[in-house]
């Protein structure tokens, strides 16, 4: 069992919401990507998506990969790290993260059901895309 130590705790949300910046610019670069095709770039939102993207790819190839590829492996590390160390240093949390694994593994073993279950996720998420397409015009 490991020790709390207070200063951890008080590292935790900082970390966090560093894990939040560090992510937040390729989350922008890839929303603007995705929002600027869902109509043509001379409207709006489009427009304004458009120049997000176009803004990034005028940046120096190595800040480039830096904001898209390099601050979100920064993320996912210190958000791993994050939850790595709040399960461990929890006794409860870790209990129910035990309970909730044991109560999933009957589910995640059927697997029929967990395809149908991505399916269906993928589906909707096409459709939905489609809609607003739609919409959109």
């Amino acid at each position: 069992m490991h020790q709390n130590h207070p200063r951890s705790y008080e590292l935790r949300p900082l970390a966090a919401v560093a894990a939040l910046v560090l992510i937040a610019p390729a989350a922008l670069f890839f929303g603007a990507a995705i929002g600027r095709q869902l109509q043509p770039v001379e409207h709006q939102p489009a427009r304004a998506l458009n120049a997000i993207v176009e803004g990034y790819l005028a940046l120096p190839p190595a800040v480039g990969v830096g904001l898209v590829i390099v601050a979100p492996a920064a993320a996912l590390l210190l958000a791993a790290f994050v939850v790595w160390r709040t399960v461990a240093t929890d006794p409860a949390l870790a209990g129910d993260v035990d309970r909730l694994g044991v109560a999933l593994a009957p589910i995640l073993r059927r697997r029929t059901l967990l395809l149908s279950v991505i399916v269906c996720c993928g589906a909707a998420g096409i459709l939905l895309f489609l809609a607003v397409h739609a919409v959109v015009g």
